[in-house]
């Protein structure tokens, strides 16, 4: 047995759009209004990541995250990688700041926090990386908000040039939970993905796949079958960014099937993220557990009734 046509192409399909882009508006409105002062609105400096910037969003995708960067600041790995007499001209051109991501996130949360919305206040909460909206009854037309404060990263490679033009472009977060930084590159994630979907490679078919290997993992959390934390969305989009072009076939079943198939054997250490600048596996548990994941895949597509 296998997944039908029929509920895969359901699975395929995105999540619903128009609130999340109107959230988004509003949310680029109250930046505009109340933090101008610590953010350029205007410029690249705030834009959206996640499974909604990506078209990767299933139903039950329904919050956005949104990345904002601080005004003339940026986090950079320049003093582990360059000479000494670039360290030298580095200094002289850009300084040293002590203002922190903390500082940033709590600037932002003051700003925001309790300001009204036509004639409601919205009320902020503290995340440990974000500061988070959560969408109830008075606010119905809107969806959760992650806003993800952050510093824009600089990935300088040995003897390169210190022009900004010239460098791998991330951004750090800070996880106060933690207590430790995270690099992530949200834009070459995003533009890898696109490449990837594009008709000379999978012909449109790796994002919609990438949706329904989430309602496949959906059915095994309802079911009992595993927790929700085996295999976060991220680490899902790039495993399936790891599989060869050419599986991403127009047969739904013979596409899903192959795809199983593939990963049950090929899984390993060596899969990257999607930005292809990071290994995808910290840990070999990471590497178990989405082995595990997809052996539980097989299992659903076996026994779909």
């Amino acid at each position: 047995m296998s997944f039908t046509y029929q509920i895969l192409d359901k699975w395929k399909k995105r999540g619903e759009d128009n609130k999340s882009q109107n959230t988004y508006q509003m949310i680029l409105g109250l930046l505009k209004n109340y933090c101008g002062d610590i953010i350029d609105v205007n410029s690249d400096s705030v834009f959206l990541q996640g499974s909604y910037a990506n078209h990767t969003n299933i139903k039950d995708d329904s919050d956005i995250d949104v990345v904002v960067l601080a005004n003339d600041i940026f986090a950079n790995n320049a003093r582990q990688v360059l000479p000494p007499s670039k360290i030298i001209e580095f200094n002289r051109k850009y300084g040293t700041t002590d203002y922190s991501l903390l500082n940033f996130k709590e600037d932002l949360y003051q700003r925001l926090n309790g300001k009204k919305l036509g004639q409601k206040s919205i009320n902020w909460e503290r995340g440990n990386k974000t500061i988070k909206f959560n969408q109830n009854e008075e606010f119905w037309d809107y969806v959760p908000v992650d806003i993800v404060p952050a510093f824009e990263y600089r990935l300088y490679k040995e003897n390169s040039s210190i022009d900004k033009d010239q460098q791998i472009e991330g951004i750090k977060i800070y996880d106060s939970y933690k207590n430790e930084y995270i690099i992530n590159y949200p834009k070459i994630h995003k533009q890898n993905g696109e490449r990837k979907n594009q008709e000379y490679r999978t012909n449109g078919n790796y994002k919609e796949t990438i949706r329904i290997f989430k309602q496949i993992k959906k059915h095994l959390v309802d079911l009992n079958v595993i927790n929700e934390n085996l295999m976060p969305s991220y680490r899902l989009e790039c495993m399936l960014y790891n599989v060869p072009d050419n599986l991403y076939k127009k047969d739904l079943i013979e596409r899903i099937d192959s795809i199983i198939g593939w990963l049950q054997s090929n899984i390993n250490m060596n899969f990257v993220e999607q930005n292809e600048i990071n290994r995808l596996f910290k840990e070999t548990s990471e590497c178990e557990n989405v082995k595990i994941f997809i052996q539980k895949c097989k299992w659903l597509s076996d026994n779909w009734r």
